[in-house]
């Protein structure tokens, strides 16, 4: 190991120690749970005497992860946010709850996961529940937020992309090319359904079609009853299209056009709150360390290495399961 590799090492030593010093101080009145093997705490986004409003995030792709790297630049964790939102609703102080969305969606399971999760918190508490998207809620950050009792959007959000995704990438033609053949041994004519190495037959085609079809108008019955637009008035608008704020509003995909402050102050009028405090859900993750982190990463790695959790990242984007994920 080099001189610039052991001066990283030991200022990430360093640091890390005072981060977890300074967690410690700060977190020492905190609410705090654990979920997935990642902590998560509360911190105030604003003060107030007259009760409580949760602010919780989902911050990027909607999709389970299967473990939690300091070296990771993700911030949304499934398992985690599920269990930010049971408290919020749960929790007897706490008397209303913003989301604030910035995703381009994620996978049809764990959208819909949350989708679910919502529904059923919004039957068993009576608390008021606004979305607030920012930069990007599209696809299955549309779908978490169907459900809002109001959404508010920034002025400059993109949004929409209604609709489903089911692909990967298919290598027949240049293994061929290259010489190589695919040996697999299958039960059943559609066992190779979606391989990358096979063509994809008309029949298969077919089948993947009509999956697509029941979930996109899986989609299409959250829109509708979420934000009370019948499904043939839905159809048009919900084509794969994204929206700007303006756009979204003159549609009816949204209520409001303004700042994470309105969607608060809209729960707190909703839930009869003068001067609420709001707490804000935050990962106890490595804070200001991030961005250390990632360059020493970088530092540690060769110059002539592939990315493998990049390519990992892409490879579970593209991979065969159904998403509604916004492709930019």
């Amino acid at each position: 190991m080099n001189t610039k590799r052991w001066v990283a090492v030991g200022v990430f030593i360093g640091l890390l120690f005072i981060q977890l010093l300074s967690n410690t101080a700060i977190q020492g009145d905190d609410i705090s749970s654990s979920a997935g093997g990642v902590t998560w705490s509360t911190k105030y986004y604003k003060t107030g005497t007259s009760g409580a409003i949760a602010l919780l995030d989902i911050n990027g792709i909607i999709q389970e992860t299967s473990e939690v790297s300091m070296f990771s630049g993700e911030t949304y964790k499934h398992s985690v946010f599920l269990d930010q939102l049971e408290y919020a609703f749960s929790s007897a102080d706490i008397d209303g709850i913003v989301l604030r969305v910035n995703s381009p969606g994620g996978g049809v399971y764990e959208s819909d996961e949350i989708y679910n999760k919502i529904i059923s918190l919004k039957e068993e508490y009576d608390k008021p529940f606004v979305v607030y998207m920012t930069q990007l809620a599209a696809s299955g950050g549309y779908y978490v937020s169907a459900p809002a009792d109001k959404i508010y959007a920034n002025r400059n959000t993109i949004t929409g992309s209604i609709g489903v995704a089911l692909g990967g990438l298919n290598m027949k033609e240049l293994m061929d090319k290259i010489g190589i053949k695919d040996t697999t041994i299958t039960s059943g004519k559609n066992k190779t359904i979606m391989s990358s190495t096979h063509e994809m037959t008309d029949e298969q085609k077919r089948i993947l079609q009509s999956m697509v079809d029941e979930y996109y108008d899986q989609f299409l019955d959250v829109v509708s009853q979420g934000r009370n637009i019948d499904k043939n008035e839905l159809k048009p608008i919900a084509d794969g299209r994204i929206y700007t704020a303006r756009q979204a509003k003159e549609v009816g995909l949204i209520d409001e056009i303004g700042e994470l402050d309105d969607a608060i102050n809209e729960v707190a009028g909703m839930a009869g709150l003068s001067d609420p405090k709001v707490l804000q859900f935050t990962h106890s993750d490595f804070g200001f360390l991030s961005i250390f982190l990632n360059k020493a990463a970088n530092v540690f790695s060769s110059k002539d290495s592939i990315n493998l959790e990049s390519a990992g990242k892409l490879a579970d984007i593209k991979s065969s399961l159904p998403m509604y994920l916004w492709e930019q």
